[in-house]
């Protein structure tokens, strides 16, 4: 009985078409694409949220970095040998290159800024973050070519809803 069954199995993968063979070839290719993607994007939020509790523990280890009153009075061209205007520089860049990366994991709401912003939102409160910054990112040369140029759009669409519901 064993080997009727054995026989007829072989005969059965004797018998695939070239057709049949290149669907189940594609069926697992996909499948693993998508598990792949699914795990790279766990990673990569794992990232951003680590990148986010290094923001609030430097925020409330030295808190003038949030402070209004900080943030307008920065100069770009400053004295560079200040610790607290070194300081205030790494952090936002830290702020920005954590908006960028949650900004990088949605890329496939890229269709639709509101829905991508959204998005980066579940991951953290951007708004107050680039509203607060924002005169850093746009003073320095370096971010508009270090980062593309629609995150730079993205930027400013925040920045000017920001001003319009004037938070």
């Amino acid at each position: 009985m064993f080997e009727l069954f054995a026989e007829a199995a072989s005969e059965a993968v004797a018998h695939t078409t070239w057709t049949e063979k290149g669907l189940t070839f594609l069926i697992g290719a996909v499948g693993g694409w998508i598990s792949g993607t699914l795990k790279t994007r766990g990673q990569q939020r794992l990232a951003i949220d680590g990148q986010v509790q290094t923001l609030i523990e430097m925020s409330m280890q030295y808190p003038y970095l949030e402070r209004d009153s900080c943030c307008s009075a920065w100069k770009k061209d400053g004295n560079p040998d200040d610790d607290e205007r070194a300081r205030y520089e790494n952090y936002c860049c830290l702020v920005f290159n954590t908006i960028e990366r949650a900004w990088d994991l949605h890329w496939w709401r890229g269709f639709n800024k509101e829905w991508r912003h959204a998005a980066v939102r579940k991951i953290f409160h951007v708004d107050e973050l680039i509203c607060r910054h924002y005169a850093w990112f746009t003073a320095d040369e370096e971010n508009l070519g270090g980062y593309p140029a629609s995150f730079y759009e993205y930027v400013n669409f925040v920045y000017t809803k920001c001003r319009r519901e004037k938070k």
